[in-house]
């Protein structure tokens, strides 16, 4: 009995450390940011204030400390089924009076 009792426990063992190998942990699936339409992107022009920016695309991510005529909106997500990360970037500057010079899309797919 006491031998059939240690090779049960060394059996649950065993197939209880093999299994934190094969066996991951659940992970949700997380959009951060501004999801930046395109229909959207396409109604952006020169001359918009920051106000109707704000009104069209959403808030901005953040603002820059050193340059406050520099928008950045963000869009981070992550598909566990896929593997993969994916970052959308927008960057808007604009003048002293606070109108849309120019725009740029910055995104970068990640491994």
């Amino acid at each position: 009995m006491d031998r059939f009792v240690k090779v049960f426990a060394i059996s649950v063992w065993m197939v209880s450390a093999s299994a934190c190998s094969w066996l991951q942990a659940y992970e949700p699936p997380l959009v951060q940011g501004v999801l930046i339409e395109p229909e959207k992107l396409e109604q952006l022009q020169v001359g918009l204030s920051k106000d109707q920016v704000r009104a069209l695309l959403g808030p901005q991510f953040g603002a820059d400390p050193f340059d406050p005529k520099v928008w950045d909106y963000l869009l981070t997500t992550n598909q566990s089924d896929l593997k993969k990360k994916y970052v959308e970037h927008l960057r808007l500057w604009f003048d002293e009076a606070g109108y849309l010079v120019r725009w740029q899309r910055l995104d970068k797919p990640e491994p």
